[in-house]
């Protein structure tokens, strides 16, 4: 797939079809679409985090039953704009995307759902190793939990 240069407008207007919760294949494909873009083209992420897409990302995080295929896929996409690039790494810290991942490892390992604990422990793991390090006030509540799923 050739993908190296995406239309600006192209990225604005699948962000806006991500966020039609009401849709939720639309959704799914939108995050899948996205992920895909980013994978391909790391160059595409830059384009993506100036359309705003962290806080997008964490309401996603936040819904209180997000599907599973999409909650696969947007921690995928996560993890492809965290490992990118330091500073895409702390924009996603600033939006506050540690406590609705902790919410889901949390939710996923009282479900059993040993996927997405392993997506979301993967997720955590990205964004919490480089430099400078995650302020601890801000992974603090996560700990007990991935202790509890450790041992």
């Amino acid at each position: 797939m050739c993908l190296e240069k995406i239309d600006a407008n192209l990225i604005a207007r699948l962000i806006e079809l991500m966020q039609r919760e009401y849709e939720p294949y639309l959704e799914l494909e939108t995050i899948r679409t996205l992920s895909l873009i980013c994978s391909e083209n790391p160059g595409q992420i830059k384009e993506l985090m100036n359309q705003g897409v962290a806080p997008i990302l964490v309401k996603i995080l936040e819904a209180p039953h997000p599907d599973t295929d999409n909650l696969e896929d947007v921690l995928c996409l996560i993890r492809n704009i965290a490992s990118n690039c330091p500073d895409y790494r702390e924009i996603l810290l600033a939006h506050q995307v540690i406590a609705p991942l902790v919410a889901v490892l949390k939710r996923s390992n009282e479900e059993r759902n040993h996927e997405i604990i392993k997506q979301s422990l993967s997720t955590f793991s990205i964004l919490c190793k480089g430099k400078p390090a995650p302020d601890y006030e801000t992974i603090k509540n996560a700990v007990p939990l991935l202790y509890s799923i450790c041992f």
